[in-house]
């Protein structure tokens, strides 16, 4: 698994624009955090599988627009930074 994950992230980085890999990383990084605590939080609470997959894909949408925010907001122009 560290081969390929190696790989992914060496030839990624060389052959995929930098803001679309950014991106990609980012998002699959929201969801795997996410998804690892919402899955505690599944065992200890009992949700159900409505509540645990609405609960998860809310909270990795919103993860992913409040990382994105915070981390591209450098790149973004005045006018759309208000």
């Amino acid at each position: 698994m560290t081969v390929i994950l190696a790989l992914v992230f060496g030839l990624g980085s060389l052959f995929i624009p930098y803001r679309t890999f950014y991106v990609a990383v980012a998002c699959w990084t929201v969801y795997h955090v996410l998804k690892q605590q919402i899955g505690v939080a599944r065992g200890a609470c009992n949700l159900s599988n409505l509540a645990f997959y609405t609960l998860l894909w809310l909270s990795v949408f919103a993860g992913i627009f409040i990382y994105l925010g915070i981390f591209l907001k450098n790149s973004l122009d005045a006018h759309s930074a208000y």
